[in-house]
């Protein structure tokens, strides 16, 4: 589940880079978040 989220957070970069929206930037920046905590917990447990 963390790998989908960060692959998800690196299209979403991929397309604020092409559409130069802002908004995209930080839907990026949330599922990096959603995939780092899956990823965190996920290890921690």
């Amino acid at each position: 589940m963390a790998l989908t989220f960060i692959q998800i957070a690196v299209a979403l970069a991929a397309i604020t880079v092409l559409t130069r929206r802002r908004w995209l930037l930080w839907g990026s920046v949330g599922a990096a978040a959603a995939g780092i905590l899956a990823a965190a917990s996920a290890f921690l447990l």
